[in-house]
Parts: structure tokens; C-alpha cells; sequence
């Protein structure tokens, strides 16, 4: 019997501190009020006052084993101070039976109960309900124990490199072979003016990236040993299951003799580095990710070994984060051939693309129900998550270190909390990176009275911009703005009732703009429109700053976005959709951080019409619409990030390059994310820079129906999958700095299938540690949910909690939604249940499919919603019967 660490489970408290900042709110000014509404720390204030310690009442239930007349032995749930009997005036229980200091025992077979020794003989015998005192410790001793155990994980992280650091020293090792001289600044010497245009060839980019991997000789030799260290590992593991540990000479419940364990450890460290100097994914491809799977399932089958003994828990947490960098920075190592303009369109382009299985499966599974099978099996790998987070919440993490000594247990606490930390470590970095940004967005935002209340074709223009004495007038009094071509491209079947409405409103727009104005339309169909195309050169005429053109050769968006690239003359672009609109103010703006700022790209942040806030389609109601509205309208990470790091963002619509900057770049048709991708080439290639300002807004609208949104949503996370050729590029340019290329591979890695399974083994190994039993470096929050008590670590959920609602607090203050409080609402309690599980069922299980067996995709034009409105093209049989009609929300 030991003792057991007389630290209480303090308290789930009602957070005081909110309740008095809510109510004290009226005194602050305006926007501190705002600051106020929106914030997340209602369970933030909870936990950290239950982890500062109060004093409390449980009632568990306690039995009495054995009486004599000098005492008793009970069996309580937890630790105590005092022990009282259940109600006063009962006279045989008049003395309070009191524990003695050193009657507080565990019993390794009862779990977390504990034993308590009462001085005096109790005279009830049944099982009874006594009330239990805890007293914690008080602020002084609260501070001297979190002080110590502070520097426990300080000296911890010195020692034991995290896995972060781990990912950067392989990155650096791998792709940092030699540093070249840095590439010379660009001309600034014009005050912001226009760079000169220079001619890059392969050549230029190739020096500024990094030396790629250089090929191995005998690939099929280090294809042959990962072959028989694999088959060794399915071995292993048949010997490591418990029908296998009967005649194996294993000892039972996953317990191994340390030098097998040893053993084991030393295999994985020498694979891990013979497939991180010889192995390479165009040979081993997914040799290597079954090698990680099998890696990462053996070490949580002798988990309890591990537990066992501290130093073998310390080896397993270094290992396991080598086995995840192992198979990253094969995959991410590969010299894919350099995509640079000009582009060939899509029908012309007889590239060879494969999915992420490579072209061999893919020839040998041609069965669509074969494939079918094989993404469902890929599918439920991301389901071992919520198994094992079930298992963490379940009594599984106690009889695992049931038999582990306190002493061990305080040793595996210290590893555990470190690992925790440098597991949420890049998390932590992303998240808090783009608080500054946020809190700056806010503060120098601007009115918008017409949040949320425009109609469909109407420009969002902010509260007085325009006005003589305004914030941007007093800047443009010193600035000339550049010449501008608003790019439009349009598929005319799909977008031919909308497209006089958005270029009248475009045409209204270059009155305002002060400098040189022009619309530039490419459009493509496989049909005839005579009388359209009539109409625009009617149109033509009329407005000589329009010009039509049509891409016969055009298949897709990238196709008539490099013919309209191509035949740019102005200083700079605004690449639009058919559907969005943009002010002439917010064009200003994006001439004074292009030309004033010698940023590249700057974009816009994208708002709604008030048809999209209301539901309101011309197919009648669409209850989807508000909700994916209020999820729009709300700055997601990848977005503050990008902006935070000055990185070029292009988000479709919305995006200002400047010309020779977008030439240089251009869009290509190999992955349906042209934007994105075109954004990292720039950055990688070149190293140029962006802006996102929250005062520059463009107007977009959500497809009409819920085929057309999960549709949409389909490619666009099927482009976020195809991205990984392109990262390899971020990885190994010279342009981006050691940070921001930590900070993008954390943002925007796509997580494959089966490949996450080391870092989530190495996560999962921590939280049963920390959430088996309290103790002094680990207060518990105990919660009672659905007749469940769930003890929960109080240091990660201030490593996930804090940062995660910091970040989300300073994202709502950016939104233009409003009411702010309905947004609030919609993103916290209704799209978790609504669009976020529709997202993680249909549209994760399509894009999967899709990027497991092809990567030649095509791409899927997103339905306008055909809104009433003037235009002749409303009354055209092909498109529409009937004649239009105005809503009253449109006058």
C-alpha cells in the first residue's frame, strides 16, 4: 500500500470574473464593450478557478469493510480531510470519526478509491452516504507549486527536444544542403512604385529554391529492406495480441521484459533513420506509411510496458515523432518538375496525373465498388480517433497504470506534460500569430451601416470613404491611383442571367474611381449565345473600357483567367467572379498597399448580400444560406495566418495582383485550388508579399441549393488536397523563412490516411498518463457529464482552450456580420451540428475519393443563384420562363 497524492479534484466553480466583467462592460468604451460580447473565456474563467483551489462538499458513498473496537476500514472515492456522518442527531455517531493523517491509502485493485482509517469504532455497518470535506491548498503554496512545476517542464523541454523542433532540424537537414547567396532585394528606390518587370526563366526559380534530394542508387535494395522490416512488424504484432502472447513468452496485459522493449526501440530508431537518408516516395510511397502504421499500432499494444518503466515512456515519446517526420519529409521531398507560365489550356495538356495511391494501385483497382471499398477502409482510419478518445474518457487509462508506483507516475507526469506542450507547441504558435493582426483589423476598422443589408448587384462600400475629409481621402491626397482592369472570367451557360447586372454595377463604379478604369470579360461555352453575345458588343460600343473576349480553347475558370493575364496592360487586377462585387473605394485601397505598401497581392474580405443573410434564393427559401453566411463571414485560421505572415493570399474573388507580379505567376488548370496554388508558387518561387485588410470588402454569393454547396465545398477541399506538390516547393524556397514555413506546414498539411498515426499515438500515450490519476504537477477538473465523470487535465485545456479562444474572440471582432451576437451563436451551437458535420461526412468522404485515385479532376462550375432582376438576359428561354419579378428587399 502507498500513499496517495493528497492533491483534491478541485471543483468545476461558477466563473465569478465573467459575471463581473459583463456587468462592468457599460463603463468601457465602445469597442472594449464589443471586445466583451463575442469572448470565449466563460469556461476559461472556470477552470482556472477551479484550478486555484477552493473548498467544497462531495457526498460519496462510503462502505465499511471491517469494524473492532478500535476502529474501522472504509473504501471513498477520493481523498479527504474531514469525514462527517450523513445527518446531525443521530445519536450513535455524536463523535465525528476523524481521519488520521497517514489513513489515506491506495489500493491498486480498487482503482482511484481510497481507504480510510477511522480512529473510532462507527456503529452503522451497511453501506452508507457520508459528506466528505475537501480543503485545497491556498494561494501561497498554489503559487509555490505552480512555480515548481514550471521549472519541472522547463528543464524537461531543455532536455528532451519536442517534436517540433524535430520537424525543423529534419526540414533543415534535408532541404537546407547548401546555402546559396541571397537573392537582391527588389527596387524600391520609385517610393512604391511599380517593380520592374523581369524575365524569370526555370533557371532564376531554380536558384531560389533549395537543392532537392538527389536519387538513391539502389532504390530496389532499400525497397527490399522495407519490405522485411514490415513483415517483421506483422509479426510482431501478431505476437503483441493477446491470442498471440499465450505461447509467445510474452507476460500478459501487454507487459514485456525491458530488453525486448529495448530492442524493439532500437529497430525503430535504425529504421526511422535509414528511411530518412535513403528512403524516397517516387520508389517507396506508401511502404513508408505502412511502415508508420504498424510503427505507431505496436507501441500503443505495450503501452503498459512503457508505463512500466519512465525512461522507456521518455524513448517512445522521442521516436514516435521521428517515425511521423520520417514519412513528411519523404513525401515532401519530392523534385516535382516547375509549373511557370505560360500555361497550356486544360484540352491541349495531356499531363499524366495520379491519385494519392499511386499510378500502380490505381492500374490494378479499375472496380468502382473495389474503389468504393478502399476508401471506405481510409475513411474509417480517421474514426480511430473517436475510439480513442472514447478510450481516454473511459476507465481504460487506470488499469493501465494501475501497478505503477507513485514515484514512477510523478516521473511519467513530468514526460507527459512535456509532450502535451510540444505536440500543441506549432498549434499554440499558429493560433496566437494571429491575435496582433486581429486586434490591429479591429481597431482600424470602419463603419459599415449596410452590413448584411445589400442587394444582390449593389457595391459594400463603408461609412463615408468617399467623402471629402475621410480617412482615405487624406490618404490619396498624396498618392495617384494606378490603372486598374477588373477580370471577370464566366462560364455563359452557367452565369448568362447575371452578366449585364454585374457589369452595369461595374460601369457605375468607374465614375468613382480616380485613375484609369477598364472590365476585361473571357468568357467560354460549348454553346451559341447570338444573342448575348449581341448585347455585349452593343455594350461594347457604348463603353469603350469593356472588352470582350472568347477562349474557344477554354474548358475551365484557369483557362480564360491566363488569356485575360496575357493581355494585361494595366498596372494592376482585380480578379473577380461573376457574382462579386467591389467598390471603387476598396480599389483605392488596394492601390495605396500594392504602390505605397510595395505589397503584391492584397485581398479582400468577403461579405454577403442581404438575400444570402435571409435565406432568400430564386428557388424560394434555402435554409442553408444563413448558416454558411454567418460561417463566412468569420476569418478562418488559414486566412489570419497567411495575413499575419504578409504571404500572398488569393481567394478566388476579391484578389488584386499587380500585373507583373500575376504574369510571372499566372493559374494553372492542374489543381482545382488555382488560387491558392497560384499564391504559393509566388511566395515560393518569387517571394512576394500580401495583405488582407478587413476595409476592403468584396460582396459574394452562396450557391442556390445544397447539391450546388456541397459541390462547391467538394473542390475546394479537393484542391486543399492537391496542394502537397506545392508545398514541397514552400519547403524548399529560400524566400520564406524557417518560422513561416513551420507555421504553413502546420496550417495547411493535409492529413492522409494513416499517416497522422505516430503524432496521434504520441498524443494519445500523454493524455493517459495525465488523465489516469491527479496529482501535484496535474490538477484535475472533474466534470459530471450524462451520469459520466470525466476527469480532464486543467494544464490541456489551457494549452487547447486558451489559445484557440483567444484566437476565435479576435476573429468575431473582425466580422462585418451583424448582429455579432447571432454569429456568435450560429458558429458555436448550430453549425457543429448542422454544416460542420455535413463537411466531415459527404464532402470529406467525395474528397478523399477524389484525391486517392485521380489527380486530373474536372472542374465543376459552382450554380448562381439567378436573383430577378432588369436584365434582358432574365427574359431568355434557354435560362429562365416567365417574366422577372422584383422583391420588395431589392428597392
Amino acid at each position: 500500500m502507498r500513499p496517495l497524492f493528497e492533491n483534491p479534484e478541485p471543483p468545476a466553480v461558477l466563473p465569478a470574473l465573467w459575471y463581473t466583467v459583463v456587468h462592468i462592460s457599460p463603463m468601457l468604451r465602445w469597442k472594449f464593450a464589443n471586445f466583451v460580447l463575442p469572448l470565449h473565456f466563460s469556461f476559461v474563467f472556470a477552470v482556472v478557478s477551479a484550478a486555484w483551489g477552493t473548498e467544497h462538499l462531495q457526498t460519496p458513498k462510503c462502505k465499511v469493510l471491517d469494524c473492532d473496537d478500535q476502529g474501522g476500514v472504509g473504501l471513498l472515492q477520493s481523498t479527504a480531510v474531514h469525514v462527517k456522518p450523513p445527518r446531525p442527531g443521530w445519536d450513535d455517531l455524536k463523535e465525528v470519526p476523524e481521519v488520521e493523517e497517514s489513513g489515506v491509502w491506495r489500493i491498486p485493485p480498487f482503482g482511484n478509491r481510497a481507504m480510510i482509517m477511522f480512529k473510532h469504532r462507527p456503529r452503522w455497518r451497511r453501506p452508507t452516504v457520508v459528506e466528505a470535506k475537501f480543503k485545497s491548498s491556498g494561494p501561497a503554496l498554489a503559487v509555490l507549486r505552480s512555480a515548481a512545476s514550471l521549472a519541472v517542464v522547463l528543464f524537461s523541454t531543455a532536455c528532451f527536444i519536442p517534436g517540433c523542433g524535430l520537424v525543423l532540424c529534419a526540414c533543415a537537414c534535408c532541404f537546407a544542403r547548401r546555402r546559396s547567396p541571397a537573392s537582391p532585394s527588389p527596387d524600391a528606390s520609385d517610393g512604391g512604385a511599380a517593380r520592374q518587370s523581369t524575365s524569370r526563366d526555370a533557371e532564376a526559380v531554380q536558384a531560389g529554391l533549395w537543392p532537392a534530394r538527389s536519387a538513391v542508387a539502389r532504390s530496389d535494395l532499400v525497397t527490399l529492406v522495407c519490405l522485411v522490416d514490415i513483415l517483421g512488424n506483422i509479426l510482431l504484432l501478431f505476437l503483441l495480441s493477446p491470442s498471440g502472447q499465450k505461447d509467445s513468452g510474452f507476460a500478459p496485459s501487454g507487459n514485456l521484459e525491458r530488453d525486448r522493449l529495448l530492442s524493439m526501440m532500437l529497430e525503430t530508431l535504425s529504421s526511422a533513420i535509414f528511411l530518412l537518408a535513403f528512403g524516397r516516395w517516387e520508389q517507396q510511397r506508401h511502404l513508408v506509411t505502412l511502415w508508420q502504421t504498424l510503427q505507431s499500432l505496436r507501441y500503443f499494444l505495450i503501452r503498459r510496458s512503457l508505463f512500466a518503466s519512465p525512461w522507456m515512456f521518455l524513448g517512445v515519446a522521442f521516436l514516435l515523432p521521428l517515425v511521423s517526420v520520417v514519412g513528411m519529409v519523404c513525401e515532401l521531398s519530392v523534385d516535382h518538375p516547375l509549373r511557370l507560365p505560360p500555361f497550356l489550356p486544360k484540352k491541349m495538356d495531356t499531363y499524366a496525373a495520379d491519385g494519392w495511391l499511386g499510378p500502380r494501385i490505381s492500374y490494378q483497382i479499375q472496380s468502382k465498388y473495389m474503389r468504393g471499398f478502399v476508401t471506405a477502409v481510409c475513411m474509417t482510419a480517421y474514426s480511430t480517433r473517436v475510439f480513442l478518445l472514447l478510450y481516454i474518457f473511459s476507465s481504460g487509462p487506470q488499469r493501465d497504470l494501475e501497478y505503477v508506483s507513485d514515484q514512477d507516475f510523478s516521473h511519467l507526469v513530468c514526460i507527459a506534460i512535456v509532450v502535451q506542450i510540444a505536440s500543441f507547441l506549432p498549434n499554440i504558435i499558429v493560433q496566437l500569430q494571429t491575435v496582433p493582426l486581429n486586434m490591429a483589423q479591429w481597431w482600424s476598422q470602419l463603419e459599415f451601416p449596410q452590413a448584411y443589408r445589400t442587394g444582390p448587384f449593389d457595391t459594400p462600400c463603408l461609412a463615408g470613404e468617399m467623402d471629402e475629409g475621410s480617412e482615405l481621402q487624406a490618404r490619396l491626397a498624396s498618392h495617384q491611383c494606378r490603372s486598374i482592369t477588373v477580370v471577370i472570367p464566366a462560364y455563359m451557360p452557367n452565369e448568362e442571367d447575371i452578366l449585364m447586372d454585374s457589369l452595369a454595377a461595374y460601369r457605375t463604379e468607374q465614375s468613382k474611381y480616380p485613375g484609369e478604369f477598364r472590365v476585361m470579360l473571357v468568357w467560354n461555352s460549348p454553346d451559341e449565345h447570338p444573342e448575348m453575345e449581341e448585347m455585349l458588343e452593343q455594350l461594347q460600343t457604348e463603353w469603350p473600357e469593356l472588352s470582350v473576349h472568347r477562349n474557344k480553347l477554354s474548358t475551365t475558370k484557369c483557362d480564360n483567367l491566363n488569356m485575360a493575364i496575357e493581355m494585361l496592360e494595366t498596372d494592376f487586377a482585380l480578379f473577380n467572379d461573376m457574382d462579386t462585387m467591389v467598390s471603387a473605394a476598396t480599389m483605392c485601397r488596394a492601390s495605396l498597399h500594392l504602390f505605397e505598401e510595395n505589397c503584391d497581392t492584397a485581398q479582400c474580405y468577403l461579405v454577403h448580400c442581404w438575400e444570402d443573410f435571409a435565406g432568400l434564393q430564386d428557388a424560394g427559401y434555402f435554409l442553408c444560406g444563413p448558416l454558411i453566411t454567418a460561417y463566412d463571414s468569420v476569418l478562418h485560421l488559414f486566412q489570419e495566418v497567411y495575413g499575419s505572415l504578409s504571404l500572398p493570399f488569393c481567394n478566388g474573388r476579391g484578389s488584386f495582383w499587380r500585373t507583373n507580379a500575376i504574369k510571372e505567376t499566372g493559374f494553372d488548370h492542374r489543381t482545382l485550388a488555382e488560387d491558392h496554388d497560384a499564391m504559393y508558387r509566388a511566395a515560393a518561387f518569387h517571394g512576394f508579399k500580401g495583405v488582407l485588410d478587413t476595409n476592403m470588402l468584396a460582396q459574394e454569393r452562396v450557391p442556390p441549393s445544397l447539391s450546388s454547396l456541397v459541390s462547391q465545398r467538394t473542390r475546394w477541399e479537393s484542391g486543399q488536397m492537391q496542394k502537397t506538390q506545392a508545398l514541397t516547393w514552400v519547403v524548399r524556397s529560400k524566400h520564406i523563412s524557417l518560422l513561416k514555413k513551420m507555421v504553413v506546414l502546420n496550417t495547411d498539411w493535409s492529413e492522409k490516411p494513416f499517416q497522422g498515426s505516430p503524432f496521434m499515438v504520441w498524443q494519445v500515450l500523454a493524455a493517459i498518463v495525465m488523465i489516469a490519476r491527479p496529482n501535484s504537477l496535474n490538477p484535475m477538473l472533474r466534470l459530471d457529464m450524462a451520469g459520466l465523470t470525466v476527469n480532464l487535465p486543467v494544464i490541456v485545456l489551457g494549452l487547447i482552450v486558451f489559445p484557440m479562444s483567444l484566437r476565435w474572440a479576435t476573429a468575431l471582432l473582425t466580422s462585418r456580420y451583424r448582429p455579432r451576437w447571432l454569429a456568435w451563436v450560429l458558429q458555436s451551437f448550430v453549425l457543429p451540428f448542422t454544416y460542420h458535420v455535413m463537411r466531415a461526412t459527404i464532402v470529406s468522404c467525395k474528397t478523399l475519393h477524389n484525391s486517392l485515385w485521380t489527380g486530373r479532376l474536372d472542374f465543376v462550375c459552382t450554380a448562381r443563384d439567378r436573383t430577378p432582376s432588369n436584365s434582358p438576359t432574365a427574359k431568355s428561354t434557354k435560362s429562365r420562363d416567365g417574366s422577372p419579378t422584383k422583391l420588395s428587399f431589392h428597392t
